[in-house]
């Protein structure tokens, strides 16, 4: 973790002391880590904010209560007070709706605090404003925040520490005169901002890469893009980066390239911070994808299965259509393709974006996978609506639970031998919108990992009788 230390500054309001009072921008964090992005946002302080984007939750395991070791983005501040007493810890919010109006913090390491609104509070959402939480008891000395992914979709643009009697304000000037004090990833930090995980048809990706520089004065260093043997970087993979006195960020836009043959997979792409004398100081990382040979079947209406007919994916034929029963009506049905436009931002199959709001819905996915050797493997599986999955007709996974999709990871090792695979899984929508701010999302994604962050060579292969 970086260490850096802020002195605490004192401000007066007509004419009034308030004691000390710290404001940090919430893009100057040291070690944001993904699903955190350093984004630019209109009517954020500077144009820029820390988001989780809509969808984004969950990449690489975030939120789910289930697996507790799971990876949470995250983002440090450090700082340091003169007088002990009580603090309100207020941070300007932005928040999307009531699946994306909160956050978690955390302050020296002690139990998470929640900064958030109340699900009903319509009237502060998709705005800025000050949200407080506190008062907390902060001794003299140092001390550090986190602040850690809670739901996708908010946004976070400064924080501020004060008194009780101080009430924050957007025309405060950041006021963290320590944040160039040495730390351990001197002289540049990294982190990533993906405008999305998917790779283009034609192979190409554009990666944006926020730079951070961890000491005071001119900073000289370089960055390093690198990935699988088949990726080119454009205009190259590696390039100098230079920091005035007066600067603290920068911003890289690399395109990255991979062959138009690329494989329906994961790709790991790393980034790397080097110092003068090339040493690397510090890393961050992402994964993108071609998404698998997806077929849907739908939608149906809730609680239809036709799984029994389809041999739990063995006797699938995309060629026929699949009769089920519509109260007393037999209807027909065909498999399709799902259309790119079928996946958002994140690899994750959107319903909505297929059938628009739904409810009392259900879909089947098909897919079939090529599995390098016998080995175990782990699937990661977001759902947003009940789901079955079966993989060879055999039951891997099974969830009645109507929950989102992004805060649920799940986790499970699962044993497949070399060969190819047939992947069916069934999901239920029942879920009513209640408002303009509330989103009936209908998600599912799944993958299959050597480890969390590692991808696997397990290919998505063409589907058979299309």
């Amino acid at each position: 973790m970086n260490a850096i230390l802020a002195i605490p500054v004192l401000l007066a309001a007509c004419g009034a002391a308030f004691g000390e009072v710290l404001v940090f921008e919430a893009e100057h964090a040291t070690n944001i880590k993904l699903n955190y992005e350093i984004k630019e946002l209109p009517g954020a302080s500077g144009g820029l904010a820390l988001s989780s984007p809509e969808g984004a939750g969950g990449t690489f395991g975030y939120g789910s209560n289930t697996n507790p070791d799971v990876f949470i983005g995250s983002a440090r501040f450090d700082f340091e007070i003169e007088t002990e007493g009580d603090y309100f810890v207020s941070a300007r919010v932005w928040w999307m709706d009531k699946c994306g109006n909160r956050f978690d913090a955390s302050l020296d390491g002690g139990r998470a605090f929640y900064v958030g609104c109340d699900d009903h509070a319509s009237h502060l959402f998709r705005k800025w404003y000050w949200q407080k939480a506190g008062p907390f008891r902060l001794t003299k000395g140092k001390h550090y925040l986190i602040e850690t992914v809670g739901e996708d979709g908010p946004a976070v643009d400064r924080w501020c520490i004060h008194t009780p009697e101080f009430v924050p304000n957007d025309d405060m000037a950041e006021r963290w005169p320590g944040k160039f004090a040495d730390d351990p990833l001197e002289p540049i930090s990294v982190s990533v901002a993906k405008p999305t995980e998917l790779i283009d048809e034609d192979g190409k990706r554009s990666l944006t890469i926020w730079a951070r520089k961890c000491k005071a004065g001119p900073v000289e260093g370089t960055i390093a893009v690198k990935g699988p043997d088949d990726m080119a970087v454009k205009p190259e993979a590696k390039f100098p980066v230079k920091f005035a006195a007066d600067e603290t960020l920068k911003r890289f836009d690399v395109v990255l390239e991979f062959p138009k043959t690329t494989p329906r997979s994961e790709k790991k792409v790393r980034v790397l911070a080097l110092d003068e004398k090339d040493v690397v100081r510090a890393t961050a990382m992402c994964i993108l994808a071609r998404p698998w040979d997806w077929h849907i079947l739908g939608a149906l209406p809730a609680p239809t299965r036709v799984e029994d007919a389809l041999g739990l994916g063995n006797k699938v034929d995309l060629k026929r259509e699949v009769t089920y029963q519509d109260g007393d009506r037999e209807q027909k049905i065909a498999w399709k393709p799902v259309p790119r436009t079928g996946f958002n931002p994140f690899q994750t199959i959107d319903f909505e974006k297929i059938y628009g709001q739904s409810v009392s819905v259900t879909a089947y996915l098909y897919a079939e996978i090529s599995v390098p050797q016998d080995k175990s493997y782990l699937m990661l599986v977001n759902n947003d609506g009940a789901l079955n999955l079966w993989i060879d007709g055999n039951e891997v996974f099974t969830d009645p639970t109507h929950h989102p999709s992004e805060g649920w990871l799940r986790h499970r090792e699962i044993a497949l031998p070399k060969g190819r695979h047939k992947v069916l899984a069934r999901v239920e929508q029942n879920d009513t919108p209640d408002n303009d701010f509330q989103q009936n999302y209908w998600l599912f994604r799944l993958r299959l990992r050597e480890q969390r962050t590692l991808p696997s060579q397990i290919e998505g292969a063409e589907c058979a009788g299309k």
